[in-house]
């Protein structure tokens, strides 16, 4: 089941993961300070640009115990 997206609320937009996320991705997983509590190396632009493909997949309901998407935040 793919949600009809975006979603929206007042505060918060949610949207399935796009190549134009991949800065913002790898700004925030490039950090160590970020990475201490997601247990993980500080990714690489190359890893960043990897596991941004695999969460643009990852926005349906299914079977799958999680379901990825990005915000615009603040209801934009």
């Amino acid at each position: 089941m793919r949600p009809d997206y975006p979603l929206k609320t007042a505060r918060l937009t949610l949207r399935p993961f796009e190549a134009r996320d991949l800065d913002d991705v790898f700004g925030y997983r490039s950090l160590p300070d970020v990475n201490t509590y997601l247990y993980s190396e500080p990714f690489t632009r190359e890893r960043a640009e990897e596991v941004l493909e695999q969460w643009a997949q990852q926005h349906e309901l299914t079977s799958s115990p999680r379901v990825r998407c990005a915000t615009n935040g603040r209801g934009a």
